[in-house]
């Protein structure tokens, strides 16, 4: 009778624990519960000025972005832990009634912030689905000259959420900075500069090698706030050549195909590139985005303006009034 007793006092206690999570799913009109069952960083991370415990605020931040969704908090997942012996990921997210199970990575390249969701359902043990959002850093400390990390890794998490959820467009409507979508990555390759001896010589065909870089830099900071791309800065791209020991890169000629093939290793599928050339009334400068594909490299647009001074600040001028029309109109 007194292990009856027991028995019935521990199922009691087991239907409890379960039914007051059954409860509190129920009442939360059944959202679609996320469990995090890891967070952690990877390559290019200095864990001394940044690390993990950045990923589930702002994973929370998106489940109040998105009510469809909710975290499983902290102190139903011990509870659960607590109830079930030496469980996995799956016995915890049953536990919890999770939908989806979550393991997120962060990565860092330069500037650039990579964040990887990787997602299993607990009732589909064998789908699981990934998915990368990058995100450029652009704000840095005055005092340290440290980035403020907290808005790019938001960014970046939420188009790798939206996109291993299916749903590019989620966010779209939320105001800003949170109006951001799923988009392919992007870079500024080389720009070519053909002069032409017949002509009196212009001051943007000198120094070719230090003018470009400075010229890059201008389409960047005219172009990066595009939805439509991810576009990394001219520090970030470099790293990703160094990583395939592409050194001392020529930004007055167009990309080489070494250059090119780096890229495609980072899922960088587009760039910009162009051509400022001079010609008898001045000089022309083309600016276009190209496919960065195995097997396409086609122009996707193309636009196109002239100088007719020697000044270099027209130069800079109509580098940054073509990056504005290529990207934004």
């Amino acid at each position: 009778m007194k292990v009856i007793t027991i028995f019935i006092m521990f199922f009691g206690l087991c239907v409890s624990c379960f039914t007051q999570l059954r409860t509190e799913y129920i009442e939360k009109g059944n959202k679609i519960r996320i469990y995090l069952a890891n967070a952690l960083t990877g390559q290019g991370i200095d864990t001394n000025i940044l690390n993990a415990s950045k990923i589930k605020p702002a994973l929370h931040l998106i489940t109040l972005l998105n009510d469809k969704y909710e975290l499983v908090s902290d102190s139903l997942v011990s509870a659960a832990i607590n109830k079930l012996d030496n469980p996995n990921s799956f016995d915890i997210a049953e536990a919890v009634l999770a939908d989806r199970i979550f393991v997120i990575k962060l990565e860092q390249l330069v500037n650039a912030i990579r964040v990887e969701i990787i997602s299993a359902s607990p009732h589909k043990k064998d789908v699981v689905k990934s998915a990368e959002g990058i995100a450029v850093l652009h704000l840095f400390k005055k005092s340290d000259g440290l980035p403020y990390f907290d808005p790019t890794i938001m960014t970046a998490l939420q188009r790798a959420f939206a996109t291993v959820e299916g749903d590019s467009l989620m966010f779209i409507k939320n105001e800003s900075p949170y109006n951001v979508k799923s988009a392919p990555s992007m870079v500024i390759a080389g720009i070519e500069f053909v002069n032409n001896d017949n002509f009196i010589n212009w001051e943007v065909f000198n120094n070719p090698l230090i003018n470009s870089f400075e010229y890059s830099n201008i389409i960047y900071e005219s172009a990066y706030k595009c939805p439509n791309y991810v576009i990394f800065d001219i520090d970030s791209r470099d790293g990703i050549y160094a990583l395939f020991n592409l050194f001392l890169i020529e930004n007055h000629i167009q990309p080489s195909y070494n250059e090119l093939s780096a890229l495609q290793r980072f899922n960088i599928n587009y760039y910009i590139t162009g051509k400022v050339e001079r010609n008898l009334n001045g000089i022309s400068i083309t600016l276009m985005i190209k496919e960065n594909k195995p097997n396409s490299n086609k122009i996707i647009k193309s636009v196109s303006d002239n100088v007719y001074e020697n000044n270099i600040n027209y130069v800079k001028n109509t580098l940054e009034k073509l990056a504005k029309k290529l990207l934004f109109e």
